[in-house]
Protein backbone atom coordinates (compact mmCIF):
# COMPACT_ATOMS: atom_id res chain seq x y z
CA UNK A 1 0.00 0.00 0.00
CA UNK A 2 1.05 3.50 -0.97
CA UNK A 3 -0.29 6.75 0.80
CA UNK A 4 0.86 10.34 -0.11
CA UNK A 5 1.30 12.01 2.84
CA UNK A 6 -0.21 15.59 2.04
CA UNK A 7 -2.79 14.75 0.36
CA UNK A 8 -4.20 11.34 2.51
CA UNK A 9 -4.47 9.70 -0.84
CA UNK A 10 -3.79 5.29 -0.76
CA UNK A 11 -3.34 2.92 -3.82
CA UNK A 12 -3.05 -0.79 -3.30
CA UNK A 13 -0.20 -2.33 -5.26
CA UNK A 14 -1.65 -6.24 -6.55
CA UNK A 15 1.66 -8.35 -6.40
CA UNK A 16 1.00 -9.11 -10.29
CA UNK A 17 2.57 -6.33 -11.52
CA UNK A 18 4.31 -3.29 -11.72
CA UNK A 19 3.62 0.57 -11.21
CA UNK A 20 5.19 3.93 -12.48
CA UNK A 21 5.31 7.13 -10.61
CA UNK A 22 5.32 10.60 -12.09
CA UNK A 23 3.32 13.42 -13.71
CA UNK A 24 3.09 12.10 -17.01
CA UNK A 25 -0.70 11.02 -17.58
CA UNK A 26 0.18 7.56 -18.85
CA UNK A 27 2.02 6.67 -15.38
CA UNK A 28 0.10 4.28 -13.15
CA UNK A 29 0.20 6.68 -10.39
CA UNK A 30 -0.13 10.05 -11.67
CA UNK A 31 1.39 12.28 -8.99
CA UNK A 32 1.51 16.52 -9.14
CA UNK A 33 4.32 17.75 -6.81
CA UNK A 34 7.59 20.17 -7.29
CA UNK A 35 10.43 18.15 -8.59
CA UNK A 36 8.30 15.33 -9.68
CA UNK A 37 9.08 14.38 -13.29
CA UNK A 38 7.23 12.87 -16.09
CA UNK A 39 8.08 9.55 -15.57
CA UNK A 40 9.65 9.77 -12.61
CA UNK A 41 10.33 6.34 -10.66
CA UNK A 42 9.23 2.57 -10.92
CA UNK A 43 8.08 -0.20 -8.44
CA UNK A 44 7.76 -3.50 -8.29
CA UNK A 45 7.38 -6.58 -6.09
CA UNK A 46 9.63 -8.64 -5.02
CA UNK A 47 9.64 -12.06 -2.46
CA UNK A 48 8.36 -10.12 0.49
CA UNK A 49 9.84 -6.48 -0.71
CA UNK A 50 9.49 -3.98 -3.17
CA UNK A 51 12.00 -3.19 -5.52
CA UNK A 52 12.38 0.54 -6.36
CA UNK A 53 14.36 2.03 -9.46
CA UNK A 54 15.24 6.15 -10.43
CA UNK A 55 13.59 6.94 -14.33
CA UNK A 56 16.34 9.58 -14.64
CA UNK A 57 14.63 11.60 -12.94
CA UNK A 58 15.90 15.69 -12.88
CA UNK A 59 14.79 15.77 -8.86
CA UNK A 60 16.12 12.48 -7.95
CA UNK A 61 14.50 9.76 -5.44
CA UNK A 62 14.84 9.65 -1.58
CA UNK A 63 14.21 6.72 0.50
CA UNK A 64 14.62 7.76 4.16
CA UNK A 65 16.48 11.23 3.15
CA UNK A 66 19.18 9.73 0.88
CA UNK A 67 18.76 9.36 -2.73
CA UNK A 68 19.09 6.14 -4.94
CA UNK A 69 18.89 5.13 -7.98
CA UNK A 70 17.58 1.45 -7.41
CA UNK A 71 16.97 -0.04 -3.96
CA UNK A 72 14.77 -2.62 -2.24
CA UNK A 73 12.49 -1.70 0.48
CA UNK A 74 11.88 -4.46 2.76
CA UNK A 75 9.82 -2.61 5.81
CA UNK A 76 7.88 0.41 6.02
CA UNK A 77 9.72 3.24 4.26
CA UNK A 78 9.60 7.31 3.89
CA UNK A 79 9.57 7.31 0.06
CA UNK A 80 10.47 11.26 -1.57
CA UNK A 81 9.72 12.03 -5.20
CA UNK A 82 11.92 15.26 -6.26
CA UNK A 83 13.55 16.42 -2.99
CA UNK A 84 14.53 15.04 0.44
CA UNK A 85 12.48 18.10 2.03
CA UNK A 86 8.35 17.33 2.68
CA UNK A 87 8.06 20.89 1.50
CA UNK A 88 9.21 20.91 -1.88
CA UNK A 89 8.81 17.19 -3.32
CA UNK A 90 6.19 14.87 -2.73
CA UNK A 91 6.69 12.28 0.23
CA UNK A 92 4.68 8.80 -0.11
CA UNK A 93 4.71 6.21 2.50
CA UNK A 94 4.60 2.66 1.30
CA UNK A 95 3.20 0.23 4.07
CA UNK A 96 4.38 -3.94 2.94
CA UNK A 97 2.08 -6.92 4.27
CA UNK A 98 4.25 -8.88 6.86
CA UNK A 99 5.30 -12.12 5.57
CA UNK A 100 3.49 -15.08 5.21
CA UNK A 101 4.11 -17.77 8.07
CA UNK A 102 3.27 -21.54 8.84
CA UNK A 103 1.94 -22.55 12.15
CA UNK A 104 3.06 -25.82 13.87
CA UNK A 105 -0.36 -27.56 14.88
CA UNK A 106 0.35 -30.71 18.14
CA UNK A 107 -2.80 -32.22 19.30
CA UNK A 108 -4.89 -29.98 18.26
CA UNK A 109 -3.16 -27.05 19.43
CA UNK A 110 -0.56 -23.85 17.61
CA UNK A 111 2.75 -24.86 19.36
CA UNK A 112 5.07 -22.63 16.86
CA UNK A 113 4.09 -19.51 14.24
CA UNK A 114 7.22 -19.19 12.05
CA UNK A 115 7.20 -16.23 9.27
CA UNK A 116 8.18 -17.06 6.46
CA UNK A 117 10.62 -14.18 5.90
CA UNK A 118 13.20 -15.66 3.66
CA UNK A 119 12.96 -16.38 0.03
CA UNK A 120 13.76 -20.30 0.73
CA UNK A 121 13.02 -22.52 3.76
CA UNK A 122 13.52 -26.30 4.56
CA UNK A 123 11.39 -27.77 6.73
CA UNK A 124 12.79 -31.13 8.31
CA UNK A 125 13.95 -33.03 11.78
CA UNK A 126 18.09 -31.80 10.80
CA UNK A 127 18.87 -28.93 12.85
CA UNK A 128 20.23 -26.72 10.35
CA UNK A 129 16.72 -26.84 8.72
CA UNK A 130 15.03 -23.51 9.37
CA UNK A 131 11.62 -25.11 10.71
CA UNK A 132 12.70 -27.95 12.73
CA UNK A 133 10.11 -31.12 12.48
CA UNK A 134 11.09 -33.35 15.49
CA UNK A 135 9.03 -36.48 14.38
CA UNK A 136 11.17 -39.70 13.29
CA UNK A 137 8.46 -39.67 10.77
CA UNK A 138 9.67 -36.63 9.47
CA UNK A 139 12.91 -37.04 7.18
CA UNK A 140 16.37 -34.49 7.81
CA UNK A 141 15.29 -32.64 5.00
CA UNK A 142 11.61 -33.48 4.10
CA UNK A 143 10.19 -30.12 2.06
CA UNK A 144 10.90 -26.51 1.07
CA UNK A 145 8.74 -23.66 1.13
CA UNK A 146 9.85 -21.34 -1.89
CA UNK A 147 8.34 -17.23 -1.76
CA UNK A 148 7.46 -16.29 -4.72
CA UNK A 149 5.71 -13.25 -6.60
CA UNK A 150 2.35 -15.16 -6.55
CA UNK A 151 2.28 -16.32 -3.32
CA UNK A 152 4.17 -19.91 -1.35
CA UNK A 153 4.97 -22.84 -3.52
CA UNK A 154 5.62 -26.22 -1.71
CA UNK A 155 8.13 -29.02 -2.96
CA UNK A 156 8.78 -32.35 -1.40
CA UNK A 157 12.15 -33.58 -1.29
CA UNK A 158 11.46 -36.96 -2.59
CA UNK A 159 10.78 -38.01 1.37
CA UNK A 160 10.47 -41.03 2.43
CA UNK A 161 7.04 -40.84 3.78
CA UNK A 162 5.80 -38.02 1.49
CA UNK A 163 4.25 -34.75 2.14
CA UNK A 164 0.66 -34.13 1.95
CA UNK A 165 -1.94 -30.74 1.38
CA UNK A 166 -5.78 -30.51 2.56
CA UNK A 167 -5.19 -34.58 2.61
CA UNK A 168 -3.60 -34.85 -1.05
CA UNK A 169 0.16 -36.22 -1.66
CA UNK A 170 2.06 -33.45 -3.78
CA UNK A 171 5.15 -33.32 -5.00
CA UNK A 172 5.16 -29.79 -5.81
CA UNK A 173 1.71 -27.06 -5.01
CA UNK A 174 0.92 -23.13 -4.66
CA UNK A 175 -0.07 -22.88 -1.12
CA UNK A 176 -3.50 -21.26 -0.41
CA UNK A 177 -4.44 -19.43 2.79
CA UNK A 178 -5.46 -21.81 5.37
CA UNK A 179 -3.76 -25.12 3.78
CA UNK A 180 -2.96 -28.24 6.40
CA UNK A 181 0.48 -29.62 5.49
CA UNK A 182 0.84 -32.92 6.87
CA UNK A 183 4.81 -33.94 6.85
CA UNK A 184 4.86 -37.55 9.04
CA UNK A 185 3.00 -37.06 12.40
CA UNK A 186 3.49 -33.55 12.15
CA UNK A 187 0.65 -30.71 10.99
CA UNK A 188 1.39 -27.16 9.91
CA UNK A 189 -0.96 -24.81 8.58
CA UNK A 190 -0.45 -21.85 6.13
CA UNK A 191 -1.37 -18.46 7.00
CA UNK A 192 -1.22 -15.74 4.62
CA UNK A 193 -0.60 -11.67 6.00
CA UNK A 194 -3.89 -10.71 4.27
CA UNK A 195 -5.83 -13.58 5.00
CA UNK A 196 -8.28 -15.04 6.32
CA UNK A 197 -9.88 -12.22 7.41
CA UNK A 198 -13.45 -11.89 9.55
CA UNK A 199 -16.33 -11.52 6.68
CA UNK A 200 -17.61 -8.46 6.52
CA UNK A 201 -21.34 -7.90 8.50
CA UNK A 202 -23.63 -7.61 5.68
CA UNK A 203 -23.55 -10.90 4.56
CA UNK A 204 -22.69 -12.30 1.14
CA UNK A 205 -24.11 -16.15 0.03
CA UNK A 206 -23.95 -18.33 -2.76
CA UNK A 207 -26.73 -19.47 -4.46
CA UNK A 208 -26.35 -23.29 -5.27
CA UNK A 209 -28.28 -25.73 -6.72
CA UNK A 210 -28.81 -26.88 -3.37
CA UNK A 211 -29.83 -23.88 -1.90
CA UNK A 212 -28.69 -20.62 -0.30
CA UNK A 213 -25.42 -21.30 2.08
CA UNK A 214 -24.24 -18.07 3.70
CA UNK A 215 -20.47 -17.15 3.55
CA UNK A 216 -20.15 -16.19 7.25
CA UNK A 217 -16.75 -17.62 7.86
CA UNK A 218 -13.44 -16.67 6.92
CA UNK A 219 -12.74 -19.65 4.73
CA UNK A 220 -15.20 -22.19 3.42
CA UNK A 221 -13.75 -25.33 1.38
CA UNK A 222 -15.61 -26.70 -0.72
CA UNK A 223 -15.49 -30.84 -2.45
CA UNK A 224 -16.61 -34.36 -1.86
CA UNK A 225 -14.96 -34.92 1.21
CA UNK A 226 -17.10 -34.93 4.45
CA UNK A 227 -14.20 -33.05 6.16
CA UNK A 228 -15.04 -30.02 3.96
CA UNK A 229 -17.45 -26.75 5.02
CA UNK A 230 -19.55 -27.43 1.89
CA UNK A 231 -20.10 -30.50 0.54
CA UNK A 232 -20.82 -31.74 -3.13
CA UNK A 233 -22.19 -35.19 -3.25
CA UNK A 234 -22.76 -36.93 -6.74
CA UNK A 235 -20.23 -35.28 -9.06
CA UNK A 236 -17.03 -37.86 -9.90
CA UNK A 237 -15.55 -34.74 -11.08
CA UNK A 238 -15.26 -32.35 -7.92
CA UNK A 239 -12.36 -33.31 -5.97
CA UNK A 240 -11.74 -34.53 -2.30
CA UNK A 241 -10.93 -30.88 -1.49
CA UNK A 242 -11.78 -28.58 -4.72
CA UNK A 243 -11.49 -25.00 -4.06
CA UNK A 244 -11.76 -22.88 -0.79
CA UNK A 245 -13.35 -19.48 -0.39
CA UNK A 246 -11.65 -17.10 1.52
CA UNK A 247 -12.52 -13.40 2.74
CA UNK A 248 -9.15 -11.30 1.98
CA UNK A 249 -8.24 -8.39 4.07
CA UNK A 250 -7.22 -6.33 1.37
CA UNK A 251 -9.28 -7.82 -1.67
CA UNK A 252 -12.55 -9.09 -0.27
CA UNK A 253 -14.31 -11.99 -1.72
CA UNK A 254 -11.92 -14.53 -3.45
CA UNK A 255 -12.07 -18.16 -4.23
CA UNK A 256 -8.89 -20.34 -4.68
CA UNK A 257 -8.68 -23.73 -6.81
CA UNK A 258 -6.66 -26.24 -4.23
CA UNK A 259 -4.75 -27.95 -7.32
CA UNK A 260 -8.25 -30.07 -8.30
CA UNK A 261 -8.21 -32.31 -11.20
CA UNK A 262 -11.00 -30.34 -13.19
CA UNK A 263 -10.33 -27.31 -12.22
CA UNK A 264 -12.04 -24.19 -11.09
CA UNK A 265 -13.98 -22.23 -13.25
CA UNK A 266 -15.27 -18.18 -12.79
CA UNK A 267 -17.40 -17.07 -15.52
CA UNK A 268 -16.59 -19.23 -17.76
CA UNK A 269 -12.61 -18.92 -17.06
CA UNK A 270 -10.31 -21.46 -15.32
CA UNK A 271 -8.36 -19.96 -12.71
CA UNK A 272 -6.29 -20.60 -9.66
CA UNK A 273 -7.43 -17.58 -8.08
CA UNK A 274 -9.85 -14.73 -8.42
CA UNK A 275 -11.40 -11.71 -6.71
CA UNK A 276 -15.11 -12.35 -6.62
CA UNK A 277 -17.97 -9.99 -7.03
CA UNK A 278 -21.71 -9.82 -7.16
CA UNK A 279 -23.14 -12.43 -9.49
CA UNK A 280 -20.07 -13.98 -10.59
CA UNK A 281 -20.89 -18.03 -11.38
CA UNK A 282 -18.35 -20.49 -10.07
CA UNK A 283 -18.53 -23.67 -11.47
CA UNK A 284 -16.50 -27.06 -9.92
CA UNK A 285 -17.76 -29.80 -11.92
CA UNK A 286 -21.01 -30.15 -12.55
CA UNK A 287 -21.27 -27.89 -9.22
CA UNK A 288 -22.52 -24.34 -9.85
CA UNK A 289 -23.01 -21.29 -7.56
CA UNK A 290 -23.66 -18.00 -8.08
CA UNK A 291 -22.14 -14.86 -5.50
CA UNK A 292 -24.74 -12.77 -4.02
CA UNK A 293 -23.89 -9.86 -2.59
CA UNK A 294 -25.97 -8.03 0.31
CA UNK A 295 -29.67 -6.84 -0.17
CA UNK A 296 -29.97 -8.75 -3.24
Amino acid sequence: MLRNEVTGQIWELPQDRHFTLGQHAECDLVLVGAGVGGWHCALRHAPLAVSIVDLKSSGGTWLNHRPLKRAVMDASCALSLGSSHPEKGCVLNLELNEAPRLDVICKGERTLSRALDREVMVVGRASGCDVGAPSERVSRKHLRLSVVQDGVIIQDFNSSRGTRVCGQDIQSALLVPGDEIEVGGERFTFLDARSPSQPPEELWRLMTTEGIVPLSKSTITVGRSSECDLVVEGCPHVSRQHARFVWDKALGLCVYDLSSISGTVVNGRLVDRAQLKGEDLVQIGRWRAFVVPPGR
